[in-house]
C-alpha cells in the first residue's frame, strides 16, 4: 500500500507538536466553568446549551481547534472540540454523541494518531490512502492543485445511523483563510446493511452498483412507496378531475408484452408518468395525426429510445400497467389536441402513483438505467477494509461521496451538466405537481414525495428535520404546499407567497419554445387557482393586480423583451431572463412583505378571454386600462453606475429605476430596436407603497420609511403604453406626494 509521509511536527516552524492532539490520554475535566465556554458556533451558544442538546452527557472540556497547529479559537462554523468520553481527541473515537459535529483537522494530524494506536483514525487513514492510490496517484490528468500532502485538512462529518463523511481541502496557511464550502475530494465510510458496524458511527449504507439495473430500481421504488404509504394523505396520488385522453397500456403479467396507445374515460387505474427533456435528438418517437392509429394497434419495444424503454421496463418491475409520455400520449402536430391536452397536466402528474423523472438525461437517448459515475465523472468505485476490533473482525467499505445528487435535488439552481431536467421549464411543473418523485441521478437514485427524501446511499435519510440542506429545498417546499393546496389545508396568502417564489425559480429556466412559457405553468396555475380566487391575466392574478405588476429585475441579470403573441409588456412572463439572484421578483422587493396600493389606482378594464382552449394560456386581448398618479420623467443611461445605469431625470433631480430589458443586452446586430433611447419622454403610474427596507447609508431617510412603487411606461402610439420598467423610490424623493395628474391608460 502507498505510504502518506509522515513528518516529524517538531520540525515544523511555528507549528505547536502534534504528540498532544494525538495522545490517547482522556483530558481533565476542569474545576469549574470559565469564560472562554461562551464561545459561539452557529449551533450552540454556552456549556449550557450543549449540555441541553447531549442530555445530561458533561463530556464537552472546551471549545477549541485540534490539528498541527495547535490551539485556535473557532472561526465561522468551526465545530472542533475535545470531550470527556473520547480516548482520541483527533477523530472522537466517532461517538455517537457527538452525531451532527464536523472535526476539522490535517492529515498528518490522523497519521500520526493511527501510529499512535487509535483504531478508528487508522481505518480514516486506509480509506483516504486506497482512494488515493486509485484517484489521486493513479490519474495522470488530476488537477496538481488536488495531490494530498501532510497539511491537507480533512474534515470528519458524523451522521446518526448514516455514512461518516470525509471531506478534504488543499492545505492552507492559517485558519484565517479557510474556506469551509470549499473541498475537492468527499468519501464515505460506511458498513454494509445487515452487518453490525464496530463503530456505531460507521452507519449503513447501501451498496451502489456500477450499472443500475430494473430490480434494483424497482427494490428502492416499492421500498420508498411503502415508507410513503405510511405518511399522511399529501403523498397519495390525487383523484383527477380531467384524465388525460390517452396512455400506453403495457400489458398484464407480460414483461415483453404488447404497448399500444389507448384511449379512455375516466376509468384508467394506477398510471405512472415520465418527465424527461426531449433535447435536439431526432430519435424522439412522437404520435402524428399519421400514425396515430398505427401507435393504437401496436408500438414496438425496439422503436422506442433508451429513456422510454427503461421506464417501460420500471413500471412493468412496480407492477403498473398503464403509462403517461407526453409526446406519445399527445398527438404533436395537431394544435387543437395539443391545446386541450395541456390545460390536463395539472390532473395528469398529480394523478400519477409515480413519476419517473429521467434527471441525468439531456435526451431521449440517455436513458435512466446506466453506469453510474462520480463528481469528476469517473466510475463509481467502492474500497474495502477488513480489520478486527478486540478480536472482532470488521469492514468497512469507503466510495467517493455522491454529494452532487444531494445538492441537485435539493437547490434551486443545480448544475444543468448532472440534472439538465431540473434547468427545463416545463419540467419544472411536472416537478412541483407529483406527488411523488423517482430521480435518476448519473450518480444514485434519488426519492422526493410530500413527506420525506431519500436516496441510495442513505445520506439524505440521516438529515435532521432543521438541516439547511432541507430548508433549502424550495422545490420541495413548493411540493408539500401542492399537496396541501389539492387537500383544502392552505389559505390564499400563503398561496401567494408560494407564487412569489415560483415567479422568481421559473424565469431562470431553459424552454425550446418561448411561445409555450405560459401553457409550461398552465398545470401550476390551474392548480393554485383554487385558491387564488379571480381572474389569471398572464401570470398575473387579477385580485393582487396591484402588488402583481409591481414586479421588478436584477440590474445584474441578463434580459430581453420576447414579443411573444398574448403575453403583455406588463406580465414578467414577457421577460427571457438569466443570472441575478433572483433575476426577477414579484411584489414583495428584496424581502418587503407589505405593500399598500396606492388610492388612486385603478383597473378599469382588463379581459382574461384566452387566446387558445388552455384557460391559462396566452390572452386574446393582452391589455389592461389603468388608471393612477402619473408623473412625466426623462430616460438617461448612466455607463459609469455598475448597479442602477437606468435613470429617471427631471430638472436637477434624479432617481434610478428598474429597467426591464437591459440596454446593453441588445446585440447591435439585432432587428429589434432598444426599449429605451437615450432621452425617451417616460410616464410613471403610481401604483403603491411598500414598507422599509434596510438600504446603502445614503438611501436612508428620516421619513415614515415608505417607498413608492410605481409602473415605468413609454408611450408606442396615441394613448397606448408599453411597460418598460418600475420605479422605486429608494431615494425618498416622493415625486408623488405633490399635485400630480390622475391619469387613464392602455397599457399593453
Amino acid at each position: 500500500m502507498m505510504e502518506l509521509p509522515i513528518i516529524d511536527s517538531t520540525g515544523l516552524e511555528g507549528r505547536a507538536e502534534s504528540s498532544e492532539a494525538g495522545d490517547a490520554q482522556v483530558p481533565e475535566e476542569p474545576e469549574e466553568e470559565e469564560d472562554y465556554f461562551s464561545i459561539a458556533t452557529h449551533r450552540c451558544q454556552t456549556v449550557s446549551d450543549w449540555q441541553e442538546r447531549f442530555c445530561d452527557r458533561e463530556f464537552v472540556q472546551e471549545i477549541t481547534v485540534v490539528c498541527s497547529v495547535g490551539e485556535v479559537k473557532p472561526r465561522g462554523n468551526m465545530e472542533i472540540f475535545k470531550c470527556y468520553s473520547a480516548k482520541c481527541q483527533i477523530c472522537l473515537d466517532l461517538n455517537k454523541d457527538m452525531f451532527g459535529v464536523n472535526v476539522f483537522t490535517m492529515l498528518q494530524t490522523i497519521c500520526d494518531s493511527a501510529a499512535g494506536g487509535c483504531g478508528t483514525c487508522d481505518v480514516l487513514l486506509q480509506g483516504i490512502q486506497k482512494w488515493a492510490e486509485v484517484v489521486v496517484f493513479g490519474d495522470e490528468d488530476r488537477d496538481e492543485d488536488q495531490a494530498l500532502s501532510p497539511f491537507t485538512i480533512v474534515n470528519i462529518g458524523l451522521q446518526d445511523g448514516g455514512p461518516v463523511s470525509t471531506k478534504l481541502s488543499n492545505p492552507i496557511q492559517s485558519w484565517e483563510e479557510f474556506n469551509f464550502g470549499e473541498y475537492y475530494a468527499s468519501l464515505q465510510f460506511y458498513t454494509p446493511t445487515g452487518r453490525d458496524p464496530p463503530w456505531p458511527a460507521f452507519g449503513f449504507g447501501r451498496q451502489i452498483s456500477l450499472t443500475l439495473s430494473v430490480e434494483e430500481c424497482v427494490s428502492f421504488a416499492k421500498e420508498q412507496v411503502k415508507n410513503c404509504d405510511g405518511h399522511d394523505a399529501s403523498c397519495k396520488p390525487s383523484r383527477p378531475t380531467q384524465c388525460p385522453s390517452r396512455a400506453l397500456d403495457l400489458g398484464l403479467g407480460d414483461t415483453h408484452g404488447t404497448i399500444k396507445l389507448i384511449e379512455y374515460a375516466a376509468n384508467l387505474g394506477p398510471y405512472i408518468t415520465l418527465s424527461h427533456c426531449w433535447g435536439t435528438t431526432h430519435s424522439i418517437v412522437t404520435t402524428t395525426t399519421s400514425n396515430h392509429q398505427e401507435r393504437v394497434r401496436s408500438i414496438l419495444e425496439t422503436d422506442l429510445p433508451k429513456t422510454f424503454l427503461d421506464a417501460v421496463h420500471i413500471t412493468r418491475g412496480l407492477g403498473v400497467r398503464y403509462l403517461w409520455i407526453d409526446s406519445l400520449c399527445i398527438i404533436q402536430d395537431d394544435q387543437a389536441d395539443w391545446e386541450v391536452e395541456s390545460t390536463k397536466m395539472a390532473d395528469v402528474y398529480s394523478g400519477a402513483f409515480l413519476t419517473i423523472a429521467a434527471t441525468k438525461a439531456p435526451n431521449c437517448d440517455g436513458g435512466c438505467l446506466s453506469d453510474r459515475v462520480t463528481q469528476a465523472a469517473r466510475p463509481l468505485e467502492t474500497f474495502t477494509i477488513n480489520g478486527s476490533d478486540k478480536g472482532t473482525p470488521f469492514q468497512v467499505l469507503v466510495r467517493e461521496a455522491l454529494t452532487i445528487a444531494h445538492d441537485d435535488t435539493c437547490f434551486s439552481s443545480p448544475r444543468s451538466q448532472t440534472a439538465p431536467l431540473f434547468q427545463r421549464a416545463w419540467c419544472f411543473q411536472e416537478r412541483l405537481l407529483s406527488p411523488r418523485l423517482l430521480h435518476f441521478h448519473p450518480d444514485e437514485m434519488i426519492w422526493v414525495c410530500r413527506s420525506s427524501t431519500a436516496c441510495e446511499c442513505g445520506h439524505m435519510q440521516t438529515l435532521p428535520p432543521d438541516s439547511s440542506q432541507v430548508l433549502r429545498e424550495e422545490v420541495r417546499l413548493l411540493n408539500q404546499t401542492f399537496g396541501e393546496v389539492d387537500q383544502g389545508e392552505i389559505d390564499a396568502g400563503e398561496v401567494w407567497r408560494i407564487w412569489k417564489t415560483i415567479a422568481e425559480l421559473y424565469p431562470q429556466l431553459s424552454i425550446t419554445k418561448e411561445s409555450d412559457r405560459l401553457p409550461a405553468m398552465s398545470g401550476i396555475a390551474t392548480r393554485l387557482a383554487s385558491v387564488l380566487q379571480g381572474s389569471y391575466l398572464a401570470g398575473i392574478w387579477e385580485e393582487s393586480i396591484p402588488v402583481g405588476l409591481a414586479w421588478l429585475t436584477d440590474p445584474q441579470a441578463s434580459r430581453r423583451r420576447q414579443n411573444i403573441p398574448g403575453v403583455p409588456s406588463w406580465s414578467w412572463m414577457s421577460l427571457q431572463v438569466s443570472g441575478g439572484i433572483p433575476p426577477i421578483s414579484l411584489g414583495e422587493v428584496f424581502y418587503n412583505e407589505t405593500f399598500t396600493s396606492d388610492s388612486r389606482f385603478k383597473l378599469v378594464k382588463s379581459d382574461n378571454t384566452p387566446a387558445t382552449r388552455n384557460p391559462f394560456g396566452p390572452l386574446l386581448s393582452p391589455a389592461i386600462i389603468i388608471e393612477g398618479a402619473c408623473i412625466r420623467r426623462v430616460y438617461h443611461f448612466d455607463p459609469t453606475d455598475f448597479f442602477f445605469p437606468c435613470v429617471l431625470q427631471v430638472d436637477d433631480e434624479e432617481h434610478p429605476f428598474y429597467a426591464d430589458a437591459k440596454p446593453e443586452d441588445v446585440p447591435s446586430s439585432s432587428t429589434t430596436p432598444a426599449e429605451l433611447v437615450e432621452g425617451d419622454k417616460l410616464l410613471c403610474l403610481l401604483l403603491g407603497a411598500k414598507g422599509k427596507k434596510i438600504a446603502p447609508e445614503h438611501m436612508i431617510g428620516t421619513d415614515d420609511g415608505l417607498q413608492d412603487m410605481a409602473l415605468v411606461l413609454k408611450q408606442n402610439s396615441d394613448r397606448i403604453y408599453q411597460r418598460v420598467g418600475l420605479l422605486v423610490d429608494y431615494l425618498r424623493k416622493k415625486w408623488f406626494s405633490g399635485p400630480v395628474e390622475v391619469k387613464r391608460v392602455v397599457v399593453v
